[in-house]
C-alpha cells in the first residue's frame, strides 16, 4: 500500500469515475484487511486512518475503522493519541450511542492526566460528540478541572466550553454547574483581582467564561418559560439566586472590560485592522443583553450602560470588524428598549450599513429595519433612499428584504413617491423576477384594500391608482393570479371619475386594437414582450370593453371593439380557456347595447350564439341564456346590463361571542364569489362549532377564495421567509405548515401562514379552507389566501395572511379542510403557541 498523499495523487488523477471507484474500492478493501492484523505496526495503522479520514472526506463508508480509533486513543504515544481523537470526532459524529460508552472510559482517564495537552484533546472531543449520557458520566471530571487546575488558563477554557455543551445536552445538571462548587472559585477569583489584570486571565478565557454565562442564561430564561418540563419551581428558584449571587457582581467588570476595548491602553496583540478585539466586543454585549434581561435588579447599572453604549454606537467605523461591533450594539439598544435617543442612533447606524459596499452589510441592516419599523417607524422612514437603491442590488435576498421594507415604511405621506419606485423597478425587471413581482403586486393591492376598510378612503388618489393599475398589468399581467386581477376589476369598477374609467379603457385598448400600426420591428418586439402574452391586460380590457364601450366612441370605431372581441374569442377559445370566454360573452353583451351599428351589434349576436352548442355545459348554458336576453326590448336589456355598482371587499367573518352559556353567533355578512355581500341571519356554522368547542373564542375568519379552478398560477412565486417557523406537520397529507410573524406591536400582530406540500408524487388539494380561533380577549381577521389549490408539486406553497388584535398571549387554533386527488374531503386541525404577546 501507498502513502495517503500517493493515494490522494491517484484519487484524484483517475479521468473517469468508474477509475476513481475502482481505486477507493480496492483501497477501502486493503484498509479493511490490514486493520484485522493484529500484528500490523503502529506507523502502518496510523496511515491506514489517516486514510480513512480521506474517505470520509469523500462520503464513502468508514464504519469498520471505528474501533481502530479507540485503539490509537488507548495508547500512550501522543501523536496516536490525537489522531485518534481527530478520528473518533468524525467517524463516531452522530452514530449510535452504544459506540461512545467504548470511548468514555478512555476520556476519563485522559481528563485526570497531567498532560494538559492530553487533557485538551479529551476534553475538546468530550464536547464534539457529547449527549446526554456521556454528560453525565463525565461532568464531575469537568468539575474536577475547573476547581483544582485554576493556574492553568488553557485548561479552564477548554473546561468552560466543554461545561457549555454539558448544560446544553444535560440541563438538569444547570445547578451543578451553577454552584459555588464549580464557577465560584472562577469567579471569585475573577472578582477579588479584576478581569483586566489577571495575568492568568486570557481573552480565551474570558470568551469561554462568556460563553458559559449565556448557556447558563439562556437554560435559566427556557426553563422559566416552560416551568416542569426540567426543573421543579423551588429548583428553578434556587438557580435564579444562584445565577444573581455569581453573576450579578460580575457586570460592573464586564462593563470596564468593554469600555476598555475602546482606549489606547488595550493589549495591542488583540487588534484586528484597527479594532480592539471584536470577537470579544461582541461576546461581552451579547452577555451583557442576556444580564440586563434576565430580571437580576441591575436597573441602576443601565444608566453607565447606555452611556457606553452610546461612545460604542458614535465610533466611527469604516470595516467590518467595527461593523460587527456597532450592529451588536444596536441589537443590545432594542432588546432592552433604551432611551430613546439611542434608538434613533441605532437606526442611523443601520442606515450606514445600507449604504456599504458590502452585501452582507446591507442584508443584516434591512432583516434588522424591519424588526425595528414598529418601534421607531419615522425615523426608519427617512433612510427610504437607502432603502430604496438596494432594490437594484444583484443578490435577490436583498431586494426581497428591500421589498419587506418598503412596505413596511408604507403610509400615506409617502405613498405617491415609494409607488414610483416600486413602478421603476418592475419596469426593470424580467421573468427572473417573478416571485418578486407578484410580491408587490399582492402587497400593493392588500395596501389599497386595507386603507379602504379602515379609513374608507385610499391613500391614493384616481390618477394615481390609473397610474398604478396600468403599470401593474404592464409588467406582471402575464404572471398575475386571477385572484389579484378580481381585486385590480374591483378597484377599476369603484373610480368615482368616469373620465377615469374612460382613461384607463382607452390605454389598455389602444395597446392591443393598435397593435403593430407603424409596422416597425421595434414596435412589434416592444408589443410582444409586454401585451401579446399579456393575459391580465388582456382580461381587464375585455371587461372594460363591455363595461365602458359607451365611452370610448370618439377613440375607436365599432368595428374596432367588435373585432377586438373576435380576435380574443378566437385566440382563448383554441388554447380552451373557457375562464377568458365568459368574460367576452359577458362584454359581447354588455357591448350590444353601447354601439348603433346593426351590423356590428348582429356580429356580437353571432358571437354568443357561436358557443350555444358548445362542449363545454356551462359556456353552452350561458350563451342560450345570454341569446334569450339579447332579443329583449332595449330597455330591458338597458336596466339589466346597466354599469356595476360599486362594491367593497369584505372577509369572510363569523363573529362569535360567549353568553355564559355557550356560544352564539352575531348577526353578521359573508363575503362569497365576485364580491358579492349577503346578510348571513341567524347563520350556523357546524364546523366553526366544532373548531371551537374546546377554548373560549372571541372571534374566527374563514378565508373563502374566489373561484380560482380556471387559475394556472404557478406556486413557486412564493417564498419561505428565513425567519418563518414549523407550526405544524401532517405525514399523513404531506403537508408542512409554517407561520412568520411579520408584525408585532400596539396590540397588532400580522403574520403569515404557508401550508407546503412535501408530497413527491404529484398530490395535490383543492377547494382549501382555512379556519382560525384565537382567545376570547383578541379578534383575527384573515386576509389574502394565495390560492385554494394546494400545488401538486413538491415544495409549492399556498400563503394566507392573518391579522390579530387584542392582549394576551399569541395562540392559535387552525383548522385547514381540502379536497385530496379522489374529491374526499380532509381536514386538519391543531394548536400552537407562539413565544410572542400582544
Amino acid at each position: 500500500m501507498g502513502s495517503l498523499k500517493q493515494f490522494i495523487k491517484d484519487v484524484r488523477n483517475a479521468n473517469t469515475l468508474a477509475k476513481e471507484r475502482s481505486i477507493i474500492t480496492k483501497e477501502s478493501a486493503k484498509i479493511r484487511t490490514q486493520l484485522r492484523n493484529d500484528q500490523l505496526e503502529i506507523s502502518k495503522r496510523r496511515s491506514n486512518i489517516q486514510k480513512l479520514l480521506y474517505l470520509y472526506i469523500l462520503g464513502e463508508k468508514t464504519h469498520f475503522g471505528q474501533v481502530e480509533c479507540i485503539n490509537l486513543i488507548a495508547s500512550d504515544n501522543f501523536i496516536n493519541k490525537r489522531l485518534g481523537y481527530l478520528a473518533a470526532m468524525l467517524l463516531l459524529k452522530n452514530e449510535n450511542p452504544d459506540l461512545l460508552t467504548l470511548i468514555t472510559n478512555l476520556i476519563n482517564y485522559d481528563l485526570q492526566h497531567s498532560n494538559k495537552y492530553i487533557v485538551a484533546l479529551a476534553l475538546t472531543t468530550m464536547g464534539d460528540l457529547c449527549n446526554a449520557e456521556l454528560a453525565i458520566d463525565l461532568y464531575p471530571d469537568v468539575l474536577n478541572i475547573l476547581n483544582k487546575r485554576l493556574d492553568e488558563p488553557y485548561l479552564i477554557k477548554h473546561s468552560l466550553f466543554v461545561a457549555s455543551e454539558i448544560i446544553l445536552k444535560a440541563p438538569q445538571l444547570i445547578i451543578q454547574f451553577t454552584n459555588d462548587g464549580l464557577i465560584g472559585k472562577i469567579i471569585k477569583n475573577y472578582r477579588n483581582r479584576s478581569l483586566r489584570t489577571l495575568s492568568n486571565c486570557t481573552h480565551g478565557v474570558l470568551l469561554a467564561v462568556l460563553q458559559f454565562m449565556k448557556i447558563c442564561l439562556l437554560q435559566q430564561k427556557q426553563q422559566k418559560q416552560e416551568p416542569g418540563k426540567e426543573f421543579s419551581e423551588e429548583e428553578i428558584q434556587d438557580f435564579d439566586e444562584t445565577i444573581k449571587r455569581n453573576f450579578t457582581p460580575l457586570i460592573p467588570e464586564l462593563m470596564e472590560i468593554l469600555k476598555t476595548c475602546h482606549t489606547n491602553s488595550f493589549e495591542p496583540e488583540y487588534d484586528v485592522n484597527g479594532v480592539s478585539d471584536p470577537f470579544l466586543q461582541v461576546a461581552l454585549l451579547q452577555t451583557l443583553t442576556l444580564l440586563f434581561s434576565s430580571n437580576l435588579d441591575v436597573d441602576v447599572l443601565k444608566n453607565d450602560l447606555q452611556y457606553l453604549l452610546t461612545n460604542i454606537a458614535t465610533t466611527n467605523e469604516t470595516n467590518n470588524r467595527g461593523f460587527s461591533v456597532q450592529y451588536e450594539t444596536v441589537k443590545t439598544i432594542f432588546i432592552l428598549d433604551l432611551d430613546p435617543s439611542l434608538r434613533v442612533l441605532g437606526v442611523n447606524i443601520l442606515g450606514k450599513f445600507l449604504n456599504s459596499k458590502d452585501s452582507n452589510n446591507k442584508y443584516v441592516a434591512l432583516n434588522t429595519l424591519l424588526k425595528v419599523v414598529p418601534i421607531e417607524p419615522e425615523t426608519v422612514t427617512r433612510h427610504k433612499k437607502f432603502i430604496v437603491r438596494c432594490l437594484y442590488e444583484l443578490d435577490p435576498s436583498i431586494k426581497r428584504r428591500s421589498l419587506e421594507l418598503i412596505f413596511a415604511i408604507f403610509n400615506k405621506s409617502n405613498a405617491g413617491e415609494l409607488i414610483s419606485e416600486l413602478i421603476k423597478f418592475l419596469s426593470q425587471s424580467t421573468e427572473s423576477d417573478k416571485g418578486l413581482m407578484l410580491y408587490i403586486v399582492d402587497n400593493l393591492l392588500d395596501l389599497y384594500f386595507d386603507s379602504v376598510n379602515n379609513t374608507h378612503t385610499t391613500f391614493l388618489s384616481e390618477a394615481d391608482q390609473f397610474i398604478m393599475i396600468v403599470a401593474l398589468l404592464k409588467y406582471c399581467g402575464k404572471f398575475i393570479y386571477f385572484d389579484r386581477l378580481s381585486d385590480i376589476l374591483l378597484i377599476v369598477n369603484n373610480f368615482k371619475q368616469t373620465e377615469t374609467k374612460k382613461k384607463l379603457t382607452v390605454e389598455l385598448l389602444s395597446k392591443l386594437i393598435n397593435k403593430g400600426k407603424d409596422n416597425k420591428k421595434e414596435d412589434d418586439d416592444y408589443y410582444y414582450y409586454y401585451y401579446d402574452n399579456n393575459y391580465g391586460w388582456k382580461l381587464i380590457s375585455c371587461w372594460c370593453c363591455g363595461e365602458y364601450g359607451d365611452l370610448i366612441h370618439n377613440e375607436f370605431l365599432d368595428d374596432q371593439l367588435v373585432s377586438f372581441l373576435t380576435s380574443l374569442n378566437q385566440e382563448f377559445y383554441s388554447q380552451s380557456n373557457m375562464h377568458m370566454i365568459n368574460y367576452i360573452l359577458t362584454s359581447c353583451l354588455k357591448l350590444s347595447i353601447k354601439i348603433a351599428d346593426k351590423q356590428n351589434i348582429e356580429k356580437l349576436r353571432q358571437l354568443i350564439k357561436s358557443h350555444s352548442m358548445d362542449a363545454n355545459l356551462i359556456l353552452q348554458m350561458k350563451a342560450n341564456q345570454f341569446l334569450v336576453l339579447f332579443n329583449e326590448p332595449a330597455h330591458v336589456k338597458r336596466g339589466i346590463l346597466d354599469v356595476m355598482p360599486a362594491f367593497s371587499k369584505n372577509v369572510a367573518t363569523v363573529g362569535v361571542k360567549n353568553n355564559g352559556n355557550g356560544l352564539s353567533y352575531n348577526e353578521d355578512s359573508v363575503s362569497k364569489g365576485n364580491y358579492k355581500t349577503f346578510n348571513n341571519k341567524n347563520q350556523q356554522t357546524d364546523l366553526l362549532l366544532d373548531l371551537l368547542d374546546d377554548i373560549p373564542a372571541n372571534d374566527t375568519t374563514s378565508a373563502l377564495a374566489n373561484d380560482v379552478s380556471a387559475s394556472t398560477a404557478d406556486m413557486n412565486g412564493i417564498s419561505l421567509p428565513t425567519s418563518s417557523i414549523e407550526l405544524y406537520t401532517s405525514k399523513d397529507y404531506c403537508l408542512k405548515i409554517y407561520g412568520n410573524i411579520t408584525s408585532i406591536a400596539d396590540n397588532e400582530a400580522n403574520l403569515d401562514i404557508f401550508i407546503q406540500n412535501t408530497a413527491t408524487n404529484n398530490r395535490k388539494g383543492t377547494n382549501l379552507k382555512i379556519f382560525i380561533a384565537v382567545s376570547k380577549h383578541q379578534k383575527v381577521t384573515l386576509g389574502h389566501l394565495s390560492d385554494t389549490i394546494i400545488p401538486s408539486n413538491n415544495g409549492g406553497m399556498v400563503k394566507q395572511k392573518v391579522r390579530i388584535t387584542g392582549e394576551g398571549k399569541l395562540k392559535l387554533r387552525v383548522r385547514l379542510q381540502f379536497l385530496d386527488e379522489t374529491n374526499n374531503e380532509k381536514t386538519i386541525q391543531f394548536d400552537y403557541k407562539f413565544d410572542e404577546k400582544l
